[in-house]
């Protein structure tokens, strides 16, 4: 096993910057090892998208890979979800909260040369129906629900990155890695998911800076996996990304 080298060891560093973590693990595992600018969302007004403060990010060979997460943290970190009130609230540069969806695509799409085509948000209808189910915010421009929410700030980074339905989960090629959104207790956490052998995947968990071997048959087209003694669901959500 030598994935996720760049992360391997390093656990996250606070309760929420798990997705943080997790994209910068596929990203290196991408061999995306460069520094970028990215640029964060304007809570003010959604339809403004990702165009407000920049925060650098260095994936370079001697960079802190630990620093590099938490800076890239300070994008991602921008959503809070309340699911039994029906609300998520969208949060400022560097605000320390959950991390969106669609601030993680757009940290990958100014790794990935700004290829929209390389980033695909894959979701079933379970996962559609529960992230549709949050409906209210006090933010301008949120659209009809949290998931329209999320597509339409994809969609305003680049048209060409996909939002595509599918009706479970399939374990990545040795052409891509995934973002694989997972749940314990209620809460969201990410896994990074890259292919090893024929018969098995890596994960990454960010929570406890180790990479564990899987086989495919414990991920695909399952609906929950146990890691490390710990029971997650998998509701249905990951983002692919490709060099």
């Amino acid at each position: 096993m030598s994935n996720f080298t760049d992360y391997n060891n390093i656990q996250q560093s606070t309760e929420n910057s798990c997705g943080a973590f997790a994209v910068n693990a596929c990203l290196c595992q991408l061999q995306l090892n460069v520094k970028k600018s990215i640029k964060s969302l304007d809570e003010g007004n959604l339809v403004n998208g990702y165009t407000s403060t920049a925060q650098e990010v260095d994936l370079t060979a001697n960079s802190d890979k630990k620093k590099a997460a938490e800076n890239t943290y300070k994008v991602t970190g921008n959503l809070t979800i309340d699911f039994p009130q029906h609300t998520a609230t969208y949060y400022a540069f560097n605000s320390s909260k959950q991390n969106a969806p669609s601030a993680m695509c757009k940290t990958a799409y100014e790794f990935n040369g700004q290829n929209g085509n390389k980033i695909n948000l894959y979701y079933t209808t379970g996962a559609s129906a529960i992230f549709s189910s949050v409906n209210q915010s006090t933010n301008q421009g949120f659209t009809n629900n949290l998931f329209d929410t999320e597509k339409s700030l994809i969609n305003g980074i680049n048209n060409n990155i996909q939002v595509t339905e599918t009706s479970e989960y399939s374990v990545p090629t040795n052409s891509d890695v995934h973002l694989l959104l997972v749940q314990h207790t209620g809460g969201m956490h990410w896994f990074s998911v890259c292919a090893d052998t024929k018969d098995t995947c890596n994960i990454y968990d960010p929570g406890t800076g180790t990479v564990y071997d899987v086989s495919n048959d414990k991920l695909n087209q399952q609906s929950s996996i146990r890691l490390n003694n710990v029971d997650y669901t998998m509701p249905g959500l990951w983002i692919l990304l490709k060099k």
